[in-house]
Formats: C-alpha cells, sequence, structure tokens
C-alpha cells in the first residue's frame, strides 16, 4: 500500500505542509489528511506545552463548529494537498518538530486514520536571520477568523497595541532592532513615507548617533489637479529636537518610492555594514495592515550599494541624473544567497506620444525569467500593469504550468474601457480569476454575507482612544485602513526547486516604478532556504483570500440562506488535483517534489 508523501515548506512564523497519496486517486472514501504535530500548542500563559496536538480544522462535515471554535483533523480531516500550521511562536524558533500525515478514509461518520500509509516528518523551525540575512513577513490580516478570534473587540489602547503587534509579526522588531544595532554608529535611509508613530519614530527620537533621511515631499500643483503629498512633514517635526538626524528633501521625481536603513560608520559608502529594505513602508500601516517583506542583510558590499544611492537622492538629482548608467550591480555573495541591486529610473523614459518603451532592463529581466520558468511562478501584487509582464505570466499558466496569484483589487472592467495596460491587466485577472480561482484578491466574510459558524471580518482597525478622525498634513481624514491590503511587489521563479529566483524590492514592475520613480529591484537566487520561506507565507496570504474571494463569488446577492463551508463525505473533495492537466494536478505533485515539465510561481 502506498505511503503518504510529504515535504515542509518552513518559515520562522508557520509551517506549510505539502502533501500526496498516490492510492487516494483509486479509492471513493478517501477523506483527506490528519496532522499530528510533536510538540503540541501552547495554552494560554502560563500553561505548559502540550506533548503534541492534532492540526486542526476550521470545517467539519456538517459544517463550522457553531461555537466558532475549530477542530481536530483526526476527526476532521483537511482536504487540501497544502497545509499549514500557523502557530509557530517566538519560543518555537531553532527548535525540532515532527508532523505524523495520515491518510483519513471512510465512512465519514467514523473517519479512520491509515497507521501504515502514514509520513512521519522532521523538521527544525528556521530564525528570522540565518546566513546573515532576516526574513520577516507581516500577518496583514484584520480581515480573518484568527484576527477577529483574538482582537474581534478591541476597547482599550492596550488591546490596539496588542493587535498591531500581532499584525506586524516581528517586522516591528526588525527595525527597531536595526535601529538599536546602529548605537555607537550610524544610519542612512531613504523613505517615501516615515510616520509610523508606534515603533520606528520613537526608536529614532531616542537614536543618539548621526543619522541621514531622505524624504518624499510633492507640492500640490496650481490647478489644484495635484493633490500633493506632505505626509512626511509631521515626521520632520516630531524629530527636530534630535539634532543628529537630518533630512533632505526629494521633489524631483515622480515620487521617491524607496523604503531602505543603512547602517553605516562616518557616513561613508566604504564603511557601510548593513541594509535593511523590502516592500514596507515606513508607516504603521505597511507594518501591520498590508502585506509586507522585510529583509535585513548584513553585507558591507550590499550596503554600500545602497548607501551610495541615499546619498546621491540627497542631493534632489533630476530623473535623468538617476537614471543615467541605471544596470544591475555586480553579483554578490551573502550567506547562502546569490543577489544583485537594480535602481530605477531608467533611461529614457517611455514616451507615449512616440511610442517609445524605454529603457526595461530592469523590468525585462524579471518578465525574461518567467519566461524561462522551469517548474513554477506565484505573484503577490499591489497593482498590475505592466503588459508584456503579464503576457509572460498568462502564457507560462496557458502552457500548463503551475501558477497563482495575489492582488490588491480585482474589478471588471468597463465594456467600453481602451485597451492599455492597465486594462489588459485587469480584464485578465478578473478572467483567470472566475474561471481558475488561480489569481485572487483581497476579500474578506463581511458581515450578513458570511458563512455559517464563521465571524464576520472588518478591514478596520482603529484605536478606541481616539474619538474624533485624525487628519493627514493636507487635511485629508485619514482615521481607517487605507484601500491597500496586498503591499508585496514578490516574484518567486522555481521557488520549490534547488535553482530559485525571487525580485524583491520597492519597484511595483510598472512604468512609473521603471521610468518616473526612485526604487530599489533586488535578485536573489539560488537560495532554496529564501524560496521556500517566501512559498509557505504566500501560500498561507493566498489561501486566505481565496476561501473569501470564492465565498462572495457563490453569494453575490449577499443572500447566504445559512450555507455554510463544509467537508466532502467522499473523494469528490480531490477530483481536480487527480485530473492530469488541472492547475490542482500540478500543484499536488509540485509541492511535494514530484517533477514536472512545466510549472510557474510568481509574487510581485
Amino acid at each position: 500500500m502506498a505511503k503518504v508523501k510529504a515535504t515542509t515548506y518552513l518559515s520562522p512564523t508557520l509551517v506549510l505542509i505539502a502533501m500526496d497519496w498516490d492510492e487516494g486517486l483509486d479509492r471513493h472514501d478517501f477523506l483527506g489528511f490528519a496532522i499530528k504535530r510533536t510538540p503540541g500548542f501552547r495554552g494560554k500563559t502560563g500553561k505548559p506545552q502540550a506533548e503534541s496536538d492534532w492540526l486542526p480544522n476550521r470545517i467539519g462535515f456538517n459544517g463550522a463548529n457553531p461555537k466558532g471554535t475549530d477542530m481536530p483533523s483526526n476527526t476532521n480531516p483537511i482536504q487540501h494537498f497544502q497545509w499549514w500550521d500557523a502557530r509557530i511562536d517566538t519560543e518555537d524558533r531553532g527548535k525540532n518538530f515532527t508532523y505524523e500525515i495520515f491518510p483519513v478514509v471512510g465512512p465519514w461518520q467514523t473517519p479512520q486514520l491509515l497507521e501504515e500509509q502514514k509520513e512521519t516528518i522532521a523538521c527544525l523551525i528556521p530564525k528570522v536571520e540565518e546566513n546573515g540575512i532576516g526574513t520577516y513577513f507581516n500577518r496583514a490580516v484584520v480581515s480573518s477568523q484568527a484576527f477577529s478570534r483574538e482582537f474581534g473587540n478591541i476597547k482599550t489602547h492596550a488591546q490596539y497595541e496588542q493587535a498591531l503587534a500581532w499584525l506586524s509579526n516581528g517586522m516591528n522588531d526588525a527595525l527597531t532592532t536595526f535601529i538599536a544595532v546602529a548605537k555607537g554608529k550610524g544610519l542612512a535611509g531613504a523613505a517615501y513615507h516615515l510616520t509610523d508613530n508606534e515603533w520606528t519614530i520613537p526608536a529614532l527620537q531616542d537614536y543618539k548617533d548621526p543619522a541621514s533621511f531622505v524624504y518624499f515631499f510633492k507640492s500640490p500643483s496650481a490647478s489644484g489637479k495635484q493633490k500633493g503629498d506632505s505626509a512626511n512633514l509631521p515626521t520632520l517635526k516630531t524629530l527636530k529636537p534630535n539634532k543628529n538626524i537630518t533630512f533632505d528633501i526629494r521633489t524631483k521625481t515622480s515620487i521617491m518610492h524607496d523604503k531602505f536603513i543603512v547602517r553605516v560608520m562616518n557616513d561613508n559608502p566604504d564603511e557601510a555594514e548593513a541594509v535593511l529594505m523590502g516592500t514596507a513602508n515606513f508607516t504603521t500601516e505597511g507594518l501591520t495592515q498590508q502585506a509586507n517583506v522585510i529583509h535585513t542583510f548584513e553585507s558591507p558590499e550590499l550596503a554600500s550599494f545602497y548607501m551610495k544611492r541615499q546619498m546621491l537622492l540627497r542631493t534632489d538629482p533630476t530623473i535623468g541624473k538617476t537614471a543615467a548608467g541605471a544596470t544591475w550591480s555586480k553579483l554578490i555573495t551573502v550567506g547562502d544567497a546569490t543577489v544583485r541591486v537594480f535602481f530605477p529610473p531608467e533611461q529614457p523614459a517611455a514616451n507615449k506620444k512616440n511610442n517609445a518603451l524605454g529603457s526595461r532592463v530592469s523590468i525585462d529581466t524579471v518578465v525574461h525569467a518567467v519566461q524561462n520558468a522551469k517548474s513554477s511562478v506565484f505573484f503577490s501584487l499591489f497593482s498590475v500593469t505592466d503588459k508584456q509582464l503579464l503576457d509572460a505570466c498568462k502564457s507560462v499558466a496557458d502552457n500548463g504550468k503551475l501558477m497563482r496569484g495575489l492582488v490588491n483589487v480585482v474589478r471588471e472592467p468597463k465594456a467600453d474601457a481602451k485597451e492599455d495596460a492597465t486594462t489588459v491587466a485587469a480584464t485578465w485577472l478578473f478572467e483567470r480569476s472566475q474561471d481558475d480561482n488561480m489569481v485572487v484578491g483581497h476579500d474578506d466574510f463581511r458581515k450578513g454575507n458570511l458563512p455559517n459558524g464563521f465571524w464576520w471580518e472588518s478591514n478596520t482597525l482603529t484605536d478606541p482612544d481616539k474619538k474624533s478622525a485624525k487628519k493627514s498634513a493636507d487635511g485629508k481624514k485619514n482615521n481607517s485602513v487605507p484601500t491597500v491590503f496586498v503591499h508585496q511587489k514578490i516574484v518567486i521563479i522555481d521557488g520549490e526547486t534547488e535553482t530559485p529566483t525571487i525580485f524583491v524590492g520597492s519597484a511595483n514592475l510598472s512604468g512609473n516604478s521603471t521610468w518616473n520613480n526612485d526604487e530599489n529591484l533586488l535578485e536573489i537566487t539560488n537560495c532554496a532556504r529564501l524560496s521556500r520561506i517566501y512559498i509557505a507565507e504566500f501560500l498561507r496570504l493566498y489561501e486566505q483570500y481565496r476561501a473569501r474571494f470564492s465565498w462572495n463569488k457563490r453569494h453575490p446577492d449577499g443572500n447566504t440562506n445559512n450555507d455554510t463551508f463544509s467537508l466532502t463525505k467522499d473523494t469528490s473533495w480531490a477530483a481536480k488535483d487527480y485530473k492530469a492537466g488541472t492547475m490542482e494536478y500540478n500543484a499536488r505533485l509540485a509541492f511535494v517534489g514530484t517533477t514536472l515539465k512545466n510549472t510557474c510561481f510568481m509574487s510581485v
């Protein structure tokens, strides 16, 4: 009899378990998988950790638990071939875990676990910093059952701060620790928005050594059509008493979109030590409620490139000057990864009047990598506007390769819309989502339109101590979460293999980010350890929103009629997973390491 196949994708905050069972194809009573974890879960504060526990399932054969609590997978099996253990605590990092994966067969009233077919897999939970590279993904899921369970009734400022820390998932520590380690040295940063009053600004208020920041500012146009951007002005006022920090304004660009900080001695690129970079703006929303990633690299060589860029931006150069000589840096080895960096904008800029495309060295590198993917592409996108990149992704999916996508919004385009890159992108994403659910957008279980037995979810998080609406520097009301939920700009290619490629940075891989903005784009290659972290974190978000997107599509009128999710009582749940040629079939094989001729994952 065939045993379960399994492998793990390890992140410092969760474990993704990929499973397969060949024998399930020929059975009509295959009900899914039961997963036993050793050690078990921690209870409330002060309670001992259990010796072992069954990973939970939110639903059972008769729907969700009426009490709103999870149920163990040995009686309510997992009907997916990828599942994750998100209850990895800070204390678990660097410790050994064991997972026993059992196939479960019917009858559904009395599920049976097949002991002889189980697979046992051991793993070491990674630390947030390994081999000189720190990796931090926030949770960014206000609209989730986990958040609703923990923080669904916030009444005090203390509870609000606990919720922010939970959402940050250690990203706040990445920033404050990076600043603290620079004690006795110096800092140099470039910040599109530097407004986080929870952690970042207090840490800078107490910073006693030299620091330099380039910040973005845009005056409103005389006509009033362009509103301008003065979000950073309150920060300058708050930090003005700290005479160690100097600020340089950046105005001569569409936006200065960088978000990085360099640890450096004597304000000298030759004495740069490390760099913090990623997709998160240094705002409270960026660190908590918007899906983002931050890296720290203990690499003087890489930090020097970022330091030189920061020093150039201090002078507020023209776009032409920053674009001159724009190219990829040389390859650098950092721990177990090979990296190189590109600083847009590129020259010449695109020109719609004469149909000039402009230099596309940075974005075309991503396009070509997608086109040459051997096995997979995941994407998690803030926005989608580059037609060539979209065509590349669409072609790999159309050719039978594995592809998964997550985007900030999915909108149906207007019927009379002209076909530019944005329209094509929206059309493609909408059609893909409707037909295949390979690309999904942020969504939630709305009040009055949610599965029976689930909590409704909010997209907003407010501080109870602030009764009135806050206003930004330009007078605009700003008392709720922005309409940005997926802010990542990540592409993972062949991520489940030993030769993956990752693209990450501030650049949205759009025309503006290529030709008009100050950006940074990092390419990471040959580091399977990092790519598996990315895949684990990507799928956590993807599956989070896939369920909500599917539910709202299932009930477009908001009338649920007491409907809910439930387990199937036979093998029909796995029909697509065992049907050759489907995306589900490709995913089932690829994630456990079965070689596919074609597969592609991408996250932007």
